[in-house]
């Protein structure tokens, strides 16, 4: 083993086992909810609802009908519109 092999393993171990856990959980909780994405926080659906509306609709509003200021980032909730704009609005985008 050269000492840059030897320097790097234990991290690249670490970067392994941690990428091991993620797709586990990942997959567990996707099983979990029927293969749906379900994100924790109420937050993220509020984000994608004014960002659907101001893509489909060009109203900066949860409801899609009048404007509200609902986000606490703009700049987030933007890209997403943009995103919606580019893929189509789905649940995977955030």
């Amino acid at each position: 083993m050269t000492a840059k092999l030897r320097n790097w393993w234990p991290a690249a171990l670490c970067e392994l086992c941690y990428l091991l856990v993620v797709i586990g959980v990942a997959v567990s909780s996707t099983g979990a909810t029927g293969g749906r994405i379900v994100y924790p926080l109420d937050d993220t659906y509020i984000h994608m609802a004014i960002a659907k509306n101001f893509a489909t609709r060009g109203v900066w509003g949860v409801s899609g009908d009048a404007f509200s200021s609902s986000t606490s980032s703009p700049l987030y909730t933007a890209l997403l519109a943009a995103g919606d704009v580019a893929f189509g609005v789905r649940d995977l985008l955030p």
